[in-house]
């Protein structure tokens, strides 16, 4: 079979290279994910338990100090440079620190803001804002 013939099959079965690879690729990422990631926490679920009491003994009170301001400034900037803006949804709100820093800046003003949180705890200091 001559060159032409082979890439001729090859383009043939292109779905299934393709799938192949695919496949390939997805035990790579499963791979690094097992060996490096999940070690250091990342991209294991945390149960309500634990986002409860981490949020009741104030584990995450350090994003409201003035070392973390920079990077809800940077949300507020993006924010404000937005048009057609009508309502700004925050998943994983926790405490309402970035509505604490929208309500601070004046950045409210003409839209909505929803926040949405799994712990209740923390829902409930973010009401108080």
């Amino acid at each position: 079979m001559d060159i032409d013939g082979k890439f001729y099959l090859f383009l043939q079965n292109r779905d299934y290279h393709m799938q192949f690879i695919i496949y390939l690729f997805n035990k790579a990422a499963n791979l690094l994910n097992r060996l490096f990631f999940c070690r250091s926490g990342y991209g294991n679920r945390v149960p309500k338990l634990i986002w409860e009491k981490e949020f009741s003994e104030g584990t995450w009170d350090y994003l409201e100090n003035k070392e973390e301001a920079q990077h809800y400034q940077t949300i507020i900037k993006f924010w404000d440079q937005q048009k057609n803006k009508k309502i700004i949804l925050d998943i994983g709100c926790g405490k309402g620190v970035l509505y604490k820093y929208l309500k601070g800046t004046g950045s409210l003003s003409n839209f909505e803001y929803a926040g949405i949180d799994l712990s209740e705890n923390a829902i409930k200091a973010a009401r108080q804002r």
